[in-house]
């Protein structure tokens, strides 16, 4: 009778347990474009700030802690690429490391992952990989040369499983037809087409891998048009025409979503960026109506987990070793500073106060270290990634502005470049970025040097009615732009934005054909050979980056309170556009 009682209390116990897989109910905890934030902002004690890995694991541990259902931890894109700390990551693959040790599950590919081109992204994927680290996907990139092995060995997948407690998760990833135009190093890698591949991978998650839920990673994203309205983005569109998509984890274009888009049912959720935000979603198949959905920030209320906070710690020891012993800065030096804040309004470059302030510093580097000088310099809005407030800039303020890519030298940042064209060529390529612009901010170029005056009207490649040029003499000359001017002018940008202007025929259309050269007049084949060398005295090019234009301007700024930091003067407290 004891083992009867025994028997039917433990049949009365299985039959009185929740069968998760019949609630078929999921929680996704995602971020989106984390730039290498590990460490967020205001990591000295005592100070305000949001962010920071340590704060996202403790949040992960608790939201997992307090859900009666499974939950997954996912990334949508572009986790490198925005921090001092991505010097190590090549050789160290650090950053992945921690994440799998937060609990993250899948991490999406996105374009600034691709910053260090494929070679080597291939050569650290396959060092890391075997030290655990969370599942990386990427749907619709051509799998050939540097990428096939990845493929092959399962380090990215086009699509993973995840079985938790008797669910079948599918998750898949794109990268939108946007941030790949913003990946010049994929050129050799054409792109699958976003729609028809995500319609395909949903098909064989429902009906070979018999997925409960289908979650997208999208490196796309979502953005408002002029009156707030949302406009026919990639994401918005993705939802639109494939169906079968549970939920789209939304990235690239760093929007706050307090609410999730809900576009032919399937939601669309993003975190702002920088991991100052960690997303909640909860969804009940077959229950639309039952989804759930928190943005949580990621504040000081949150105390850093100790284990992740501690590794970082040690992390960030050898970061600055590396800054001291390599190129010899020293972290925590203070720059400059400023009394009102440089703002960077990523939608609306006329709001953007700090354009003007890279532009300068770049002209006046060149200028004042290089040999030959230059004409022009320029940077485009999509290049700057925040702004500078008020107080004293320490290295990593500076860094963080302009931080994408990296160089022949192993530091980060885009090299600068300089090319070189005629008057009338320099018209057009002006006028194509001018038409670029208007449809894509990123494509706004802040320029030093050099004025442009645009007419009201007037067709597309007669947009400009009078281009100026400073001289040696800091005085403003006419640009004669007719077709008898055969001078050469420089132009110095970021390689980046360089590798943008030798493909301007192909951006317009074939409308556009002018031929980048180098001073001597020859057309530019080799891009190493366009680098600007700011220590010509030293073995090798010592590379120029925005970040250390940014440097060696402020060291011309007056110091007006004699505490040893120089200001940064007040012409750039207004924005271009007042």
């Amino acid at each position: 009778m004891k083992h009867a009682a025994l028997l039917l209390v433990f049949l009365m116990l299985i039959l009185l347990r929740p069968d998760l897989s019949a609630q078929k109910k999921l929680s996704i905890l995602h971020t989106n474009d984390l730039h290498a934030s590990l460490l967020g902002e205001g990591y000295q004690e005592g100070e305000e700030g949001s962010g920071g890995f340590s704060r996202i694991a403790t949040q992960i541990k608790k939201e997992k802690t307090l859900a009666d259902n499974p939950v997954i931890v996912v990334d949508a894109g572009d986790f490198t690429m925005g921090s001092l700390f991505q010097i190590l990551e090549p050789e160290t693959g650090f950053q992945l490391k921690l994440m799998k040790q937060m609990g993250y599950d899948a991490v999406s590919i996105g374009n600034h992952e691709f910053d260090f081109g494929v070679e080597t992204l291939g050569k650290y994927l396959r060092n890391v990989s075997q030290l655990g680290i969370p599942q990386l996907v990427l749907s619709n990139i051509s799998v050939q040369d540097d990428l096939t092995e990845l493929y092959a060995d399962s380090i990215i997948k086009t699509y993973e499983i995840l079985e938790l407690d008797g669910l079948r998760v599918g998750i898949f990833g794109l990268l939108g037809d946007n941030a790949y135009e913003y990946s010049p190093k994929l050129t050799d890698y054409p792109l699958l087409d976003r729609i028809r591949t995500a319609r395909k991978i949903v098909n064989i998650l429902q009906k070979q891998e018999h997925a409960d839920f289908i979650i997208c990673l999208s490196h796309s994203g979502v953005f408002k048009d002029d009156n707030g309205n949302w406009k026919k983005s990639e994401d918005l569109e993705l939802a639109q025409k494939v169906d079968g998509i549970d939920a789209i984890i939304s990235a690239h274009t760093h929007t706050k979503l307090d609410e999730p888009i809900i576009v032919n049912g399937t939601p669309i959720v993003q975190a702002l960026t920088q991991g100052k935000f960690l997303g909640k979603l909860t969804l009940e198949k077959g229950a639309p109506e039952k989804l759930s959905y928190e943005l949580i920030p990621i504040d000081q209320q949150i105390s850093p987990d100790p284990v992740i906070d501690s590794l970082i710690g040690i992390q960030f020891s050898k970061l600055k070793k590396h800054l001291k012993e390599s190129a010899g800065l020293n972290y925590d030096k203070v720059y400059f500073e400023s009394e009102f804040p440089l703002i960077h309004n990523e939608d609306i470059p006329e709001q953007t106060s700090i354009g003007n302030f890279i532009a300068d510093a770049m002209y006046y580097a060149v200028n004042e270290f290089d040999q030959q000088g230059t004409d022009i310099a320029m940077i485009a809005q999509g290049m700057i990634r925040c702004g500078i407030k008020p107080g004293k800039q320490s290295l990593t303020e500076i860094f963080q502005v302009a931080s994408l890519g990296e160089g022949n030298d192993q530091l980060p940042g885009y090299s600068l470049s300089k090319l070189y064209f005629t008057a009338h060529e320099l018209k057009v390529v002006l006028e194509l970025l001018h038409v670029v612009a208007a449809k894509d901010p990123g494509y706004f170029c802040f320029a030093g040097g050099i004025q442009i005056q645009y007419k009201d009207k007037g067709g597309i490649f007669n947009k400009i009615a009078e281009i100026r040029i400073m001289d040696k003499n800091a005085s403003w000359q006419t640009l004669d732009y007719s077709g008898k001017n055969e001078k050469l002018y420089s132009v110095t940008a970021d390689s980046y934005m360089m590798a943008f202007l030798t493909v301007l025929k192909k951006k317009s259309f074939g409308l556009v054909n002018v031929k980048p050269k180098l001073a001597s007049g020859e057309r530019v084949e080799d891009f190493n050979m366009t680098l600007i060398d700011m220590d010509p005295e030293q073995l090798g090019i010592q590379e120029g980056k925005v970040w250390g234009s940014m440097l060696r301007y402020a060291s011309s700024f007056e110091d007006k309170d004699g505490d040893g930091i120089p200001e940064i003067p007040e012409k750039y407290r207004s924005v271009p556009g007042e």
